[in-house]
């Protein structure tokens, strides 16, 4: 994975290559961009729905779990 620093000097490379109107070099600078753009979006939605997907896991064990208020009902279970 490329670091943010490498992205962000590719973008800035990129936008002034895209700056380039009417020549080849400026109509893929401005089509790369819009790929990468579209798959950063892309990444941050499945962040998203990854992180809310492991939240709800967790959760879910958490309700399931009953709570130990304290040591002593620990205890008390095991006496019994």
């Amino acid at each position: 994975m490329p670091s943010k620093r490498g992205i962000d000097q590719a973008m800035t490379w990129l936008k002034g290559k895209a700056a380039e109107k009417n020549t080849l070099d400026g109509v893929n600078a401005e089509l790369c961009i819009s790929v990468i753009m579209d798959l950063q979006r892309q990444y941050d939605r499945l962040g998203a729905q990854f992180n809310n997907l492991r939240n709800s896991r967790y959760r879910e064990e958490d309700e399931k779990e009953p709570k130990q208020m304290s040591f002593l009902d620990q205890v008390d279970k095991g006496r019994t």
